[in-house]
């Protein structure tokens, strides 16, 4: 359900949440690592959109561009499964180590969700690394309602480059950091069961911070939260105006705006 008073600026994006628009329940059909742009990949007939909610079972589907959808459920069955938006490798390995699907151009990939995102068993890329001398891709993401890992689930949101800066630049000031990072915008509760891990991409090769924006945190015991060997390899919460504190397992945070992001040794 979608809490109208944390959707904040993204009022479109809640608007159709909320709505009386009759939403379709669109099932992947299609081939283990197909695309989710071809309309005859999904029961429906058609492409996925941010009045349809989506169900995803035990296997890959990748995009090489941004995606919307009312809800996403993926969910695996002791195989590989998951949901691969701007990346080119679809295996769980290779969703913590993800390369573009175009290592060429500088592309804006985006994942907009207007209720819940649910992963079982499964995992999520959004963005890529990019091969040396080259920065990842700009990504960011609004979930309307809550962003949920289970059973094992993995996510890993790749920094993009900072406007400005040598993308291998670690000087680099935290206010021009920060003012150009990328952003995941969740209205409802971020919450990572345990085995479950979220990552964010913060290294050398992509000179900027995934700025996480949660309406409440929960790491459960055995959960991660991490952005070991990634770089700066630590996540930080409360951004007053910088992150101070470190977020551990068998934490619940609640009632303020958590920046996960890569110590930035201020």
């Amino acid at each position: 359900m979608v809490d109208m008073e944390k959707c904040g600026a993204w009022v479109l994006t809640c608007a159709f949440a909320a709505s009386s628009i009759s939403a379709a329940t669109l099932t992947y059909t299609g081939a283990n690592k197909g695309d989710w742009n071809t309309p005859g990949n999904w029961d429906g007939g058609s492409v996925p959109t941010i009045a349809d909610d989506v169900v995803i079972n035990a296997k890959w589907v990748q995009s090489a561009v941004s995606i919307s959808a009312k809800s996403i459920t993926v969910t695996g069955n002791g195989s590989n499964a998951g949901l691969v938006i701007g990346g080119k490798n679809m295996t769980k390995d290779d969703v913590q180590k993800q390369v573009p699907y175009n290592d060429t151009a500088a592309t804006t990939i985006t994942m907009t969700v207007a209720d819940d995102v649910s992963l079982s068993n499964a995992h999520l890329s959004l963005g890529g690394r990019r091969s040396l001398a080259k920065c990842v891709d700009t990504i960011g993401a609004t979930i309307g309602g809550d962003f949920t890992l289970s059973g094992g689930a993995i996510a890993v949101f790749y920094a993009g480059e900072t406007a400005g800066v040598d993308c291998f630049a670690r000087d680099a000031s935290a206010a021009l950091l920060y003012a150009n990072a990328n952003v995941v915008t969740i209205g409802g509760a971020l919450d990572v069961g345990a085995s479950s891990y979220l990552y964010a991409e913060n290294d050398s090769l992509t000179g900027t911070p995934v700025f996480f924006k949660p309406g409440t945190v929960n790491v459960a015991s055995g959960g991660t939260v991490s952005a070991s060997a990634r770089g700066w390899n630590k996540f930080n919460y409360k951004a007053t105006p910088y992150p101070v504190g470190t977020i551990s397992d068998a934490n619940s945070y609640n009632g303020l705006t958590y920046a996960f992001a890569p110590d930035l040794h201020i």
